[in-house]
C-alpha cells in the first residue's frame, strides 16, 4: 500500500507522514518547494516537487497523475490545502483509476467550497449562522453595512482558492469599519478573484471546530476541538487548540450538514459561540484535511489511517473515543501570533486581541502541550520550518 501526500508545507500533511509511516505505509510526499518541511521527515520514501495548483493547474494534475502512475496499485491521495483539493476534484477524470481519493458529488463539492452556497445550505436545515449577505455590481453598501449590524463587518471571499481565468489566488478574511471601506474590500476583491464577497455580522466568541470522517454523509469517527489562539488574534488557523466535549446541538448541526451534503471523506465544520445569544453558529465547511489534524491524533483518534481504509474500500477500523482535554502547539505560529499582540498595528486589536501583558504570559502557560511539528524521534522537518521562514 502507498499513500500519496501533497502539500508537504503543512503541519498536517507532516502528522500523516508520520502516522502513515509508523504503520510501515510507504509514503510519496510532494510539495511546491523542496523546502517543505514533510518532505524532509524520516518516514517519506520517496519525495517530489509539483507545479503549483492556483498557478499552474493542468501542470499541477499532470505532475500528481506522475508521482501516482509507478505504483502497482493506485496509492490513495492526502490533500491538504483548498487550491490542491479543487483541482483535483473539479478533474476527477483525469486522474480516478490512477489514485483513490473518496470524493462527494461534484454539486455537493461545490457547495461546500462556496461560502455562500454553504450558509444557504445550513439557513434551509434550521442551522445558527451569523447575518449574511452577497454583494453584487448593485449592493447599496451603505444599506449593506446597516443590515450587518456589527461593526466591524466580516468580508470574506466567497472561495478561499479561485481561479480568475487560469491565474489562482488565496482569499483571506477583511474587515470593514464603514460603508465606503467596505466598498473599496469588495471591489478589490472582485477584481482579484472574478467574483464579489461575502459579508457577516462579527460575532464575538470562542471558535470551534467538529471534524469527521465520513461515508455517504454518515460520520464514521470523530473528534471536536476549541481553538484557545489563532495564527492572527482576530481569528484564522488555530495555533494552541483543546479537544472538547462537543456541544450536542452543535455537533448535531454538523452532522446535519454533513448529511445534506452527502459527504465523503474528511471534514471540518467551523463554528462560532455567539455569546450574547448563546448560539453556536455555522461559519464554513472545510471540505479536507484539517489544519488541527496533529491534534486529534494525538488525542487518539488516527484519522489518516482511518482515510486510508476508507479510500481503499475496508471494512472501517472501530475506534476508540478521543481523549477530550488534549493540547497541541504549533510553536512557530503561536510566536507570530505573540508578535502579532505585542507590535501589529491592528484596528482590530480592540474587538479581538489581549492585552499584551496577557499574551506574554499565556505564551508560556503551554509548555506541556503536545507539539504539531518537533518530534525527538522525527527531528529534520522542524529544522527546515525554521529555513522556510528564514
Amino acid at each position: 500500500m502507498i499513500a500519496v501526500v501533497l502539500n508537504g508545507d503543512t503541519k498536517s500533511a507532516l502528522a500523516s507522514v508520520r502516522s502513515l509511516g509508523a504503520r510501515g505505509i510507504a509514503v510519496i510526499c510532494g510539495a511546491e518547494k523542496r523546502s517543505a518541511m514533510a518532505l524532509h521527515s524520516k518516514y517519506v520514501s520517496k519525495r517530489f516537487i509539483y507545479r503549483s495548483p492556483l498557478a499552474n493547474p493542468d501542470g499541477f494534475l499532470e505532475d500528481v497523475i506522475r508521482a501516482c502512475e509507478p505504483s502497482a496499485e493506485p496509492p490513495v491521495l492526502f490533500v491538504f490545502s483548498d487550491a490542491a483539493y479543487l483541482a483535483l476534484a473539479r478533474n476527477r477524470a483525469r486522474w480516478e483509476g490512477k489514485a483513490r481519493m473518496p470524493l462527494p458529488s461534484a454539486e455537493n463539492v461545490e457547495r461546500a467550497f462556496d461560502k455562500e452556497a454553504t450558509i444557504t445550505l445550513a439557513e434551509s436545515l434550521g442551522i445558527p449562522v451569523p447575518f449574511t449577505g452577497g454583494i453584487t455590481a448593485d449592493t447599496d453598501f451603505d444599506n449593506v453595512f446597516w443590515e450587518c449590524r456589527t461593526i466591524p463587518i466580516v468580508v470574506k471571499p466567497r472561495h478561499s482558492a479561485s481561479w480568475k481565468g487560469k491565474k489562482g489566488a488565496f482569499g483571506s478574511v477583511s474587515y470593514a469599519f464603514s460603508a465606503s471601506e467596505l466598498r473599496d474590500i469588495a471591489r478589490a476583491m472582485h477584481e482579484r478573484f472574478g467574483e464579489y464577497p461575502i459579508v457577516e455580522s462579527y460575532i464575538q466568541g470562542g471558535e470551534y471546530g467538529f471534524e469527521g470522517m465520513c461515508k455517504n454523509g454518515d460520520v464514521l469517527a470523530y473528534s471536536a476541538h476549541r481553538r484557545i489562539r489563532s495564527l492572527n488574534p482576530a481569528g484564522g488557523a488555530a495555533v494552541v487548540k483543546e479537544t472538547i466535549e462537543p456541544d450536542a446541538r452543535m455537533k448535531a448541526d454538523a452532522e446535519k450538514m454533513l448529511k445534506a451534503l452527502s459527504w465523503e471523506g474528511p471534514v471540518m465544520v467551523e463554528f462560532k459561540k455567539d455569546e450574547s445569544a448563546g448560539v453556536f453558529r455555522l461559519l464554513e465547511v472545510n471540505g479536507r484535511f484539517w489544519g488541527s489534524l496533529p491534534l486529534a491524533i494525538f488525542a487518539g483518534t488516527d484519522f489518516p489511517y482511518l482515510y486510508c481504509e476508507l479510500a481503499r474500500g475496508n471494512a472501517f477500523p472501530e475506534t476508540k473515543p478521543y481523549k477530550r482535554g488534549v493540547r497541541s502547539r504549533h510553536f512557530l505560529g503561536d510566536a507570530r501570533n505573540l508578535l502579532a499582540v505585542l507590535f501589529a498595528r491592528d484596528p482590530m486589536r480592540r474587538f479581538a486581541y489581549p492585552p499584551r501583558r496577557t499574551a506574554l504570559r499565556d505564551f508560556f502557560r503551554y509548555d506541556t502541550a503536545m507539539n504539531d511539528v518537533y518530534d525527538p524521534r522525527d527531528p529534520m522537518p522542524m529544522l527546515w520550518e525554521i529555513v522556510s521562514h528564514l
